[in-house]
């Protein structure tokens, strides 16, 4: 079923959350129903400042914007219909990923250093760095299977980590080629890599094997599952 809705900004990210759907734009978070008909906006939650990415970590909605720093606020959506914002914090300039492991939550910096950073989220309201570990160059993406953390890369092959223990952090070795965006979803991973939209068994965590790629219609820039690019 097509449903159509517009929003007064680009539209940055769109999830699924229980029974909704989560809409980043520009500067506003939406929660939006669905149905076989219609299609409604519920509510609109402005950010101060310019968005970049989203993610969600059981009820809570973590949103990264800039305003002179990176800043991530979240909200409580225990009551989807009743946001509740619980904390903003301000981060390392980021990538714009995220990834958890339970409380912890795993990005990646560009600036002053690059590498992989991560927080304790286990308390909303005081999200704080935990850890950083430099990277093998430039770290944009990244995705999560099992105790292992794939930091993607631009222009060169993305590197596995062991995340087993989040205070000791160690890079195994290199896997996917270029890519802007991983994702890893059961055991089988889809990799967007500008001009190439590729797909990997991940049987074998530490050894992924290709299962060829597409050329999609126009640039692959997202990953997804069901995604062809886009």
């Amino acid at each position: 079923m097509k449903h159509e809705l517009e929003f007064s900004d680009d539209v940055f990210r769109v999830i699924e959350f229980d029974d909704y759907v989560l809409v980043l734009t520009r500067h506003d978070l939406h929660l939006v129903s669905l149905t076989d008909s219609t299609a409604m906006i519920n509510w609109t939650m402005h950010i101060p400042g310019t968005c970049g990415s989203i993610a969600v970590n059981g009820n809570k909605v973590y949103v990264v914007y800039s305003s002179g720093h990176s800043w991530m606020t979240v909200y409580d959506l225990e009551d989807p219909m009743a946001p509740d914002s619980v904390g903003n914090v301000q981060v390392s300039y980021t990538s714009g990923r995220f990834v958890f492991a339970d409380s912890i939550m795993y990005t990646t910096t560009t600036y002053p250093r690059t590498g992989l950073v991560i927080y304790d989220a286990s308390d909303p309201g005081n999200i704080h760095e935990i850890g950083l570990f430099d990277s093998p160059g430039p770290a944009n993406n990244l995705a999560r299977l099992d105790s292992f953390l794939y930091v993607g890369r631009i222009g060169s092959f993305s590197g596995i980590w062991d995340i087993a223990s989040p205070f000791d952090v160690n890079f195994i070795s290199h896997s996917f080629p270029n890519s802007y965006e991983t994702c890893i979803w059961n055991n089988r991973a889809t990799l967007a890599a500008s001009t190439l939209f590729c797909n990997y068994d991940m049987s074998d965590p530490l050894h992924p094997a290709t299962q060829g790629c597409t050329e999609p219609l126009g640039w692959a820039y997202c990953a997804g599952p069901g995604v062809v690019g886009c």
